[in-house]
């Protein structure tokens, strides 16, 4: 399951996430809609920072890509890959930042 996300870079408002979302975070779109920050509260600990690192650079106009770890509502753990690029407008400012997100095994487990 691939998870699709728009957001806007000045406000990091949620503008749209794919129904997959809901597969592979076990929690409703509308939370994440309405509470965008309370995605960070699904971050394992040591992997926060570096996640908004990547939210920093992804607004200011660098493509991004990062593995992390989420906790689900039902307590299972799982990695997720991410790929951050920004769409420009036809000032060249970032307008919006798309994102994919996946479930997938950790780096360290597939070598």
């Amino acid at each position: 399951h691939q998870v699709f996300w728009l957001r806007d870079p000045r406000t990091s408002q949620i503008l749209y996430v794919s129904p997959a979302f809901e597969n592979v975070w076990g929690r409703p779109r509308a939370w994440l809609i309405e509470q965008p920050w309370a995605f960070v509260d699904t971050l394992h600990p040591d992997d926060r920072v570096m996640l908004l690192e990547n939210f920093v650079r992804s607004a200011g106009g660098e493509t991004t890509e990062m593995e992390y770890r989420i906790q689900r509502p039902d307590g299972e753990e799982r990695w997720i890959w991410s790929h951050a690029f920004p769409v420009r407008n036809d000032a060249g400012e970032v307008a919006r930042v798309v994102a994919i997100a996946e479930k997938h095994l950790p780096t360290i487990e597939r070598q």
